[in-house]
């Protein structure tokens, strides 16, 4: 299994290698996608986007169509899909930035400009996050943590820093959560876990879990939160 989602209406959608299933009226509802299912979500409409190695593209539900959708900008591999409070849909890829769907269907990218601190972190996206203050959180896989603050259209990156301990603890962000209490939780892939520590707007400060604290591995793959307020830590 690759990816994983509930609908609205309490549907399990899974994906596995070239295809993805869902529970329906009919046992074994799927269709085929092209490449590997990396991410899956849903919009306001009610039908699902599917991110892959082959790209992205949309599942209309009410009429049983798979539509493939261009992103444009190099895209590639699709590792991230999140639709915000606004109803956009934001496009996480492997090397190609991140995107954001305008209502034309055309997209807005964002990328990694070395010479512009207030630009994203790292071209390549493995997980993306709007928390309920309205803050996009979008991780990468070398570039640490990077917050969106839209009314300026800046980023500010978080990263690992030797001198401060209160840092991110490692470079590369593989998983992203907003627990019900409303913190937000960073899963590393190779220390441990965070929880950020928010400051005013953007900026933010870390506390760290590792396997020290109690966690079976340093290689966190995913997080979620049960009915009881528990966070459940996947590692490798």
């Amino acid at each position: 299994i690759t990816a994983v989602l509930q609908d609205s209406h309490g549907r399990l959608w899974l994906g596995s290698t070239r295809n993805v299933v869902w529970s329906d009226d009919h046992p074994g509802a799927s269709t085929a996608v092209p490449g590997t299912p990396l991410s899956l979500c849903e919009d306001g409409r009610g039908d699902v986007w599917f991110g892959s190695t082959g790209g992205l593209s949309r599942y209309h539900v009410a009429r049983g169509v798979l539509e493939p959708v261009t992103v444009g900008g190099g895209a590639g591999w699709v590792w991230a899909l999140h639709v915000d409070r606004q109803g956009r849909l934001w496009v996480g890829t492997g090397g190609g930035g991140l995107h954001r769907r305008r209502e034309d269907g055309s997209f807005e990218r964002f990328v990694h400009d070395a010479s512009n601190l207030s630009s994203l972190s790292d071209d390549y996206v493995t997980s993306i996050l709007e928390d309920r203050q309205g803050t996009l959180w979008v991780g990468t896989r070398s570039g640490g943590l990077s917050a969106f603050d839209e009314a300026t259209g800046r980023w500010t990156r978080h990263r690992p820093d030797p001198l401060h301990e209160r840092s991110l603890s490692h470079h590369s962000v593989t998983a992203l959560l907003e627990a019900r209490d409303g913190s937000v939780w960073v899963g590393t892939g190779g220390a441990g876990l965070n929880r950020v520590d928010r400051g005013e707007g953007t900026a933010a400060a870390f506390t760290r879990f590792s396997e020290k604290d109690g966690l079976i591995d340093d290689n966190v793959t995913s997080l979620a939160e049960d009915a009881d307020g528990t966070l459940w830590v996947g590692t490798r």
